[in-house]
């Protein structure tokens, strides 16, 4: 290997590096791939590239790849892998680094475990808040003017929403993160019975809309569902309040239940403003603020429909949807009957 070659590939790296010649021969470690390696449980020899991919149980790389960055999870050790293509004259291989990050993992996942927490708990006092307001905007109507309560109201759903921005944290920590135990308790309910909860818990937001909010329920009063009551209300949470949020004038929500075989279907649809179709493949999509929220003065985070997706995955359901621009949206969660489907 030429000394330039040596000097930028070697010299100027302080993790661990080796150097696999285009046969997949190891030629060169440096003391900190030793290090690394020695330490390691229940690793093997490596004396071939095609060793350290079967170890590390890696992806090939393309031919066309010059680069390929990874994370990987060896023994307990947390691994970043970067592999690099060379292709000189009289050098051609592949660079391989390896950076051991447990420590920084395990810092990582400490902080979101903590944070989650306090936002838990942050969660439950401005509950509190949100009940007395509750009372005031609800029973005690006759103490205060028309501005007065005005102001009350928008004051007790942007408590609701800061809720919800709180509950989403600490679903995200679960689902992608894993830094928090969420196990699902599957049982037995009456399905209107939780559509009408999610109904309430929706009211600090349909109290401060200017337009009519009519919400239809087509659901059998013994029909039933065996699913986790927490998950699910969150998911239909998130789809009644997208319908809500993202619509003007009379506002016309729909949600019904059938049973289609071994599945139970629920559907909520909308009369909003629809997606447009050049958005509907990134709807689930982390992040996604699709171009209706410039018409409304909620801004979002763009992660509720992506937690749901994860959430009903969680509790063995599915989603997808149609929609149209300017015709509105159905969303449809599709669960399998519990007599069909081991839990």
């Amino acid at each position: 290997m030429e000394k330039s070659l040596e000097s930028i590939l070697f010299e100027s790296v302080h993790g661990a590096i080796a150097f696999f010649d285009s046969e997949g021969l190891l030629i060169r470690t440096n003391d900190a791939w030793e290090t690394m390696w020695g330490s390691m449980e229940d690793c093997t020899l490596i004396l071939t590239y095609d060793d350290l991919v079967e170890q590390l149980e890696l992806d090939p790389m393309n031919r066309s790849e010059m680069m390929h960055v990874t994370r990987t999870i060896m023994g307990k050790q947390s691994l970043f892998i970067r592999r690099r293509r060379i292709e000189q004259e009289r050098c051609s291989g592949i660079m391989v680094e390896v950076e051991d990050i447990s420590s920084t993992t395990q810092k990582i996942e400490h902080v979101n475990r903590l944070f989650s927490d306090v936002m838990w708990k942050i969660r439950s006092r401005i509950s509190s808040v949100q009940n007395v307001l509750t009372l005031f905007t609800d029973y005690q109507n006759e103490m205060f003017d028309s501005d007065s309560l005005h102001l009350l109201k928008n004051t007790r759903r942007e408590v609701w929403e800061m809720m919800r921005h709180m509950e989403n944290l600490r679903y995200f920590s679960s689902v992608d993160i894993g830094t928090v135990n969420l196990k699902p308790y599957f049982s037995d309910y009456l399905l209107k019975e939780l559509i009408n909860g999610v109904c309430i818990d929706c009211s600090p937001l349909v109290s401060t809309i200017d337009g009519e909010v009519t919400t239809t329920c087509n659901i059998e009063n013994d029909q039933r569902i065996f699913t986790d009551r927490r998950i699910f209300m969150k998911v239909i949470s998130v789809l009644l309040f997208n319908g809500i949020r993202y619509n003007s004038d009379k506002i016309d929500i729909v949600i019904k239940a059938e049973d289609v075989g071994d599945r139970i279907l629920v559907s909520v649809t909308d009369n909003g403003w629809g997606i447009p179709d050049n958005e509907q493949k990134k709807v689930f999509s982390y992040g996604f603020r699709g171009s209706t929220v410039q018409k409304s003065n909620y801004s979002g985070a763009g992660v509720e429909l992506y937690l749901a997706r994860k959430l009903l995955m969680m509790i063995n359901g599915s989603i997808h949807f149609v929609s149209r621009e300017q015709a509105g949206s159905t969303f449809t969660l599709s669960f399998r009957k519990p007599e069909h489907d081991q839990v």
